[in-house]
C-alpha cells in the first residue's frame, strides 16, 4: 500500500486566494509534436521486433504463462528431472538420478531401491504407462521395472532382458511393449516374454534414445550416432547426415496434428514433410543447439526444450520464448497435464510448472519507469497513464513508454481531464498539469501540503487535491484550502469523488465527508461505518456509494443507510484500497494481500440474509502476481481500462486482469487415498480392509490431482457409520479418528479445485474393525444373561431377608399394638373409672373432715397422672410424640416430681445441641431415666442425684449418677433375679438398640449409663 492511513497527521498551512504562476515553457514544456514523434518511433521499432522483447532474445515472451519451481529445498530428492509422466489416476511421476518420485502438487514421495521392495536400480531414465494402467520405468543402473502400489518388479537378467540401460518405451496396438535400450537395440515384451528385433546396422550395438509411431504406421527410432530408423511391416529405412540430417544423434520426435514430424537432433531442430528433412524456418540460437524434447500441446503449439537456450513455443509460425531466472538451464522433458499446465524437467534446475496466468504483470523490463506503481488513470483517448516511484509511464497500442519530462519523481495521484489535460500529484512537488498542448504547469506554493494523494475535478471544472494536510481547491489558478478548522474531521484526506449536484465526497482518517457549497457533513462508525479510515470511493450506475476502508472492509451507502461487509462475513480482506466494477456487475477490490472480486448480487443477498456468508475469488502469487501487495492511499489505485482489462498498481509492477477471459479450471480433481494408519501403524489399504481388535485410532491420508493451484484444493470427508454429516477439512489432507468402536465403516472423501469445481463422486474405502471377544454379540448376550441371573438370585435372597425383617417388624408392631390396646382397655379404662368414683365421693363428702378430703385429692391427682402416663405410653407405641420436640425439658418434667417431697438434691444438665429422636426411643429413654432415679431414691439413700444428657452427634449419652450406697459387686450381672427394675431397663435399652451399663462403687454410689446411636437401627 502507498501512504499508510495510520501515519501521524502532518499539520499544513492554510493559504487562501493565492495565484500560482505557470512554470515557464522554456524550463519544463514538452511539445505535443515531440511526444507524437517519440511514440511513432517506439511503435515502429516494436512492430518490427514483435511485442514484448525478451532480454537478449529476438522473440516475444510467453507472458501469459506463470512459472513455479520446485527444488531440493521444496522436497525433491535432487534438482535433475530426467523424465515426467502423469498417470491416469492423476499423480505426477518424476524420474531422477536418485529415485522414482510421486507428486500430488503438495507432497513428494520418493521410492528408492533402499526402501522399495523389488527395486534394484533408482537412476530413472524413462517412464511409461501401458493401456492396462501398469507403470513401467527404465533405469541406468537396474534395467527394466514394472511398478504398482509401492512395489517394483525387476526384469534385469541375462536370460530375460540383457539390457541395463532403458531409454524409451512404446506400446503397439496389439499390446506389445517396445523397449529402447542403450547399446542393446530394440526389444519386445509380449505376453510375458522378451524378444529382440533385428535392426541395421548392428542390433547388438545400436542405442535407441527416442521412439514414436506416426499416423501412417511407421515406427521411428532415434539413435545415438546412427541417425533415424523407420520401420514398417516389411521394410526398414535408414536416414543419416547423407540423407539431409544435420546430426546423427537423435534425441526426440513429435508428430503434430498436420502430420509434420518434428525431430530434435544434437545440432538443432528439423522437420520431415513430404519426404524431405529441413529446418523449420530461421530460429536464431537454435541451429547448433541440442534439442532434447519436442511436445505438441492441446491447442496446437509446439514446445521445444534445448540444452543451452531454454524453452520455446511455436504458434502459427511465431516463435515465443520462456525466460526464467536462469535461461541456460538445459530442458530435458516436457508434458502437458490434464489441467493444461506444462511440466518441465531440467538438469540441475529442478521441476518447473508453466500455467496460464489469471494476472499478467508488467514491470520495468516491459518499459515501466519503476516496478513500484502508485496510481493508474486512462484518458479520453484511451491512453493509460501510470504514476510510479520514478516518474510517469504511459501505455498505448500495446506498448509502454516513459514520459521523460517528469522523471525521478514519485507520482502519487493522477486525474485525466477532457478539457484541461492530465493532472498529477507529485510527492514534494504539489500538483502538475500536463495540458493538451503538452505544456506543464506546476501548482505548489499555497497548497496546504505539497505531497498530493488524490485529485478530482468537479462539475465546474475546478480541481480538488487532497493530502496529509487537508484539502486544496484550484480555481482559475487560485488556491483555497480546507482543514479541520473548516469542518473536516481530519486533515488526512485519502480519496475524493466528485458527484452530481456539486457534491464532493471525501474519504478521511476520521470518517466519510459529504461537502456541498462549503457545508460539510461527516459520517463515522456512529452512523454505521465499520471503520472511520476511508481510503477508496466508488459510485455505481444505480447511485449507490461504495466505501473502501482500512481495517473495516467494504461499506455501502444506499438510500441513506450504511451496510458493512467484513472478513468475518467472508470478505477476503478488511482493507479495500480500490473499488472497480466490471461489465458483469462484479466488484474488484485490492488489498495488501492481493486482489479479490465479488458480485454485487451476492452482497445484496447477504444483506437481505438470503445467504450466510460471502464468497470471494482471490488472486495472488499463485495466479501470476509478483507481489500480492497492492498500493492504496493514492488515487486512482486501479481502473477498468478502455481495453476492458482491470489494472491495479502493486509493489512489483502493474497487475492486469481480463475479467472477460478468466481461465476457469473446469477439470474435476482425481482423489486418491495415499495411506491409512491404525494405531499409528501403516496398513496396506490396497489389499487389507479388516483390522484387528483395538485399532480404533485411525488416520486417513488423502490427496487430489489438481495442479493449477494445489494450495487451494479443498476437501470434505465423512466416516459412514460414525459421522452424521460431511466434515469440512479445508486444505487439510488427513482425517483423524480416535476410539472408533468395532463395526463396518466406509470412509469417503471428495475434493474441489481452485475454482470450486467439486468431484461428482466421492472416493470411498470400506473396512471393518474387528472386536475383542468381550465386544462380540455372543459375549454380550452371555454377559447380559449372567448378570440377569446373578441379579435375579440376589433379588430373591434380598426378598427373603426383607420378608423376614418385615415379618419380624410386623410381629413387634402387632405386639406393640396389642400392648397399647391392653393398656388402653385395662389400665387406662380402670383409672378413668377410678377418677369418676373419686370425684363422686369427693362431691358427696364435701362436708367431711379436711384430712379425708386431702387424701382423696391426692388419690384423684395420682389417678389423673397415671392416666396421662398410660395415654403417653399408648401414643409412643403408636409413633406419636406429644412433647412438641423438646425432649430435655420433657424428661426434666418427668423426673422432678419424684423429688417433690424428698430432701435429696436433684441436678439436671444438658450438653451439646439437642437433636430429634423417634417417639419410641424418647419414651424408652425417659422410662430408663425414671426407673434409675426411683431405684436410687428407694435403695441407695443418696444426698444427690444427677441426670446428664450429652448430645454428641450421632450419639446421645444419658447418665444417672448418685452418691448413695452401691451394689456389693462393682459390675452386677443383670439377670432375672436382679429385680424387675434392672431387667426392665436393660430390656428397654436393647429394644431401641442402645448400649446399657451399670457401674457401682460400694459406698461411693452408682452410675447408670445409656448410649444411644441415632444411626443404628
Amino acid at each position: 500500500m502507498g501512504p499508510q492511513p495510520h501515519l501521524p497527521i502532518v499539520p499544513g498551512v492554510c493559504v487562501r486566494n493565492m495565484r500560482v504562476m505557470p512554470i515557464p515553457k522554456a524550463t519544463i514544456n514538452l511539445g505535443l509534436g515531440l511526444v507524437q514523434t517519440v511514440f511513432l518511433w517506439i511503435g515502429l521499432v516494436l512492430a518490427f521486433n514483435c511485442t514484448f522483447v525478451c532480454a537478449q532474445v529476438p522473440y516475444p515472451e510467453l507472458i501469459q504463462y506463470k512459472h513455479r519451481i520446485w527444488r531440493v529445498e521444496d522436497g525433491l530428492p535432487q534438482n535433475s528431472i530426467l523424465t515426467i509422466l502423469q498417470s491416469r489416476d492423476g499423480y505426477l511421476w518424476l524420474g531422477t538420478q536418485v529415485g522414482l518420485v510421486r507428486f500430488d502438487g503438495v507432497h513428494f514421495h520418493v521410492y528408492t531401491k533402499n526402501d522399495t521392495p523389488g527395486m534394484i536400480g533408482h537412476h530413472i531414465l524413462s517412464l511409461f504407462e501401458d493401456a492396462s494402467g501398469q507403470l513401467w520405468f527404465g533405469t541406468f543402473d537396474g534395467g527394466l521395472h514394472s511398478f504398482r502400489q509401492g512395489r517394483a518388479q525387476s526384469y534385469l537378467s541375462d536370460n530375460v532382458l540383457p539390457a541395463n540401460i532403458i531409454r524409451c518405451f512404446y506400446q503397439d496396438k496389439d499390446g506389445a511393449l517396445l523397449i529402447g535400450t542403450e547399446a542393446k537395440g530394440l526389444w519386445k515384451f509380449d505376453q510375458g516374454s522378451f524378444s529382440q528385433l533385428e535392426l541395421p546396422p548392428d542390433s547388438a550395438q545400436i542405442s535407441i534414445r527416442a521412439m514414436i509411431r506416426d499416423s501412417a504406421g511407421w515406427l521411428w527410432l532415434g539413435t545415438e550416432g546412427d541417425g533415424i530408423l523407420r520401420i514398417n511391416t516389411d521394410m526398414i529405412e535408414h536416414y543419416s547426415r547423407s540423407n539431409g540430417l544435420t546430426d546423427d544423434n537423435i534425441y526426440s520426435f513429435c508428430e503434430d496434428r498436420n502430420k509434420t514430424m518434428w525431430i530434435g537432433t544434437g545440432k538443432g531442430l528439423l522437420v520431415y514433410q513430404n519426404g524431405v528433412f529441413q529446418k523449420p524456418g530461421e530460429i536464431p540460437r537454435l541451429p547448433d543447439d541440442l534439442v532434447r524434447t519436442i511436445y505438441e500441446d492441446t491447442s496446437g503449439g509446439i514446445w521445444i526444450g534445448t540444452r543451452a537456450n531454454g524453452l520455446f513455443r511455436i504458434v502459427d509460425g511465431v516463435v515465443y520464448c520462456a525466460t526464467f531466472n536462469d535461461p541456460e538451464i538445459p530442458m530435458l522433458t516436457i508434458i502437458e497435464d490434464r489441467e493444461s499446465s506444462f511440466w518441465l524437467g531440467t538438469i540441475g534446475g529442478g521441476l518447473y510448472q508453466l500455467s496460464q496466468r489469471d494476472v499478467v504483470v508488467y514491470t520495468k523490463k516491459h518499459g515501466l519507469n519503476d516496478d513500484i506503481v502508485w496510481a493508474i488513470a486512462a484518458d479520453h483517448s484511451g491512453r493509460i497513464w501510470l504514476g510510479t516511484s520514478s516518474g510517469l509511464t504511459f501505455y498505448e497500442q500495446g506498448v509502454f513508454d516513459r514520459y521523460d519530462a517528469i522523471s525521478q519523481n514519485m507520482i502519487w495521484a493522477l486525474y485525466p481531464s477532457e478539457e484541461s489535460g492530465l493532472w498529477l500529484g507529485v510527492r514534494g512537488e504539489g500538483v502538475i498539469q500536463l495540458d493538451p498542448s503538452g505544456q506543464l504547469t506546476q501548482f505548489k506554493h499555497g497548497l496546504v501540503d505539497v505531497s498530493i494523494w488524490a485529485i478530482q475535478e468537479d462539475e465546474h471544472g475546478d480541481i480538488w487535491a487532497s493530502s496529509a494536510g487537508g484539502l486544496s481547491l484550484i480555481h482559475d489558478g487560485l488556491i483555497t484550502n480546507y482543514t479541520i478548522e473548516d469542518g473536516l474531521p481530519s486533515n488526512r484526506v485519502f480519496s475524493l469523488l466528485a458527484d452530481a449536484d456539486n457534491v464532493l465526497w471525501l474519504g478521511t482518517q476520521e470518517g466519510l465527508c459529504k461537502m456541498r457549497a462549503g457545508q460539510i457533513e461527516v459520517f463515522t462508525k456512529e452512523n454505521g461505518l465499520t471503520s472511520n479510515v476511508v481510503v477508496s470511493l466508488y459510485k455505481d450506475n444505480d447511485g449507490i456509494l461504495w466505501i473502501g476502508t482500512y481495517g473495516g472492509g467494504l461499506n455501502r451507502l444506499k438510500e441513506g443507510t450504511f451496510c458493512g461487509f467484513t472478513k468475518q462475513d467472508g470478505l477476503f480482506d478488511d482493507s479495500v484500497f480500490q473499488i472497480i466494477e466490471d461489465n458483469a456487475a462484479h466488484l474488484w477490490l485490492s488489498s495488501n494481500k492481493g486482489i479479490f472480486r465479488i458480485s454485487k448480487q451476492e452482497l445484496d443477498e447477504f444483506e437481505r440474509s438470503k445467504s450466510t456468508s460471502l464468497t470471494c475469488q482471490s488472486f495472488g502469487l499463485s495466479d501470476g502476481m509478483l507481489s500480492p501487495e497492492c498500493n492504496g492511499g493514492c488515487q486512482p489505485a486501479g481502473i477498468y481500462g478502455p481495453d476492458r482489462r482491470i489494472w491495479f498498481p502493486t509493489m512489483k509492477g502493474v497487475a492486469v486482469i481480463d475479467p472477460d477471459h478468466l481461465i476457469m479450471n473446469k477439470v474435476k480433481p482425481l482423489i486418491f487415498l495415499e495411506q491409512v494408519l491404525a494405531n499409528e501403524s501403516r496398513v496396506d489399504h490396497h489389499c487389507l480392509n479388516e483390522y484387528g481388535p483395538g485399532r480404533g485410532d485411525l488416520e486417513f491420508h488423502y490427496s487430489a490431482s489438481s495442479f493449477v493451484v494445489p494450495e487451494k484444493v479443498r476437501f470434505q470427508y465423512k466416516l459412514e457409520g460414525f459421522d452424521k454429516n460431511w466434515i469440512e477439512a479445508g486444505t487439510r489432507r488427513v482425517a483423524y479418528y480416535t476410539n472408533i468402536p468395532p463395526g463396518r465403516y466406509q470412509f469417503m472423501v471428495k475434493a474441489c479445485n481452485n475454482d470450486g469445481v467439486w468431484t461428482d463422486q466421492a472416493l470411498s474405502y470400506d473396512f471393518t474393525l474387528k472386536p475383542f471377544y468381550y465386544q462380540t454379540l455372543i459375549f454380550r448376550v452371555f454377559l447380559i444373561t449372567a448378570v440377569l441371573a446373578i441379579v435375579s438370585v440376589l433379588l430373591y435372597f434380598s426378598y427373603r431377608v426383607r420378608l423376614r425383617v418385615v415379618r419380624a417388624e410386623a410381629a413387634v408392631l402387632a405386639e406393640r399394638n396389642k400392648l397399647a390396646q391392653e393398656i388402653h382397655d385395662t389400665i387406662a379404662q380402670g383409672l378413668q373409672g377410678l377418677i369418676i368414683v373419686l370425684q363422686i365421693i369427693q362431691n358427696k363428702i364435701s362436708k367431711a373432715p379436711s384430712e379425708i378430703s386431702t387424701e382423696i385429692d391426692k388419690a384423684y391427682k395420682l389417678a389423673r397422672e397415671t392416666l396421662q402416663e398410660a395415654r403417653y405410653s399408648v401414643s409412643c407405641h403408636e409413633g406419636n410424640s406429644r412433647h412438641e420436640g423438646n425432649f430435655p425439658k420433657f424428661l426434666q418434667s418427668k423426673i422432678e416430681p419424684l423429688f417433690t417431697e424428698s430432701p435429696i438434691k436433684f441436678e439436671f444438665e444438658v450438653k451439646g445441641q439437642p437433636f430429634l429422636l423417634s417417639p419410641m426411643k424418647e419414651f424408652y429413654t425417659m422410662r430408663i431415666a425414671q426407673e434409675a432415679a426411683r431405684n436410687a431414691l428407694k435403695h441407695a439413700s443418696p444426698t444427690r442425684i444427677t441426670i446428664s444428657l450429652n448430645y454428641d452427634h450421632p450419639s446421645l449419652h444419658l447418665t444417672i449418677s448418685d452418691d448413695g450406697h452401691g451394689f456389693i459387686h462393682n459390675a452386677p450381672a443383670i439377670t432375672e433375679d436382679s429385680g424387675f427394675g434392672l431387667v426392665g431397663m436393660a430390656e428397654r435399652a436393647k429394644q431401641i438398640g442402645a448400649h446399657f451399663n451399670i457401674s457401682s462403687f460400694g459406698d461411693s454410689g452408682t452410675v447408670v449409663e445409656l448410649i444411644l446411636n441415632i444411626n443404628r437401627q
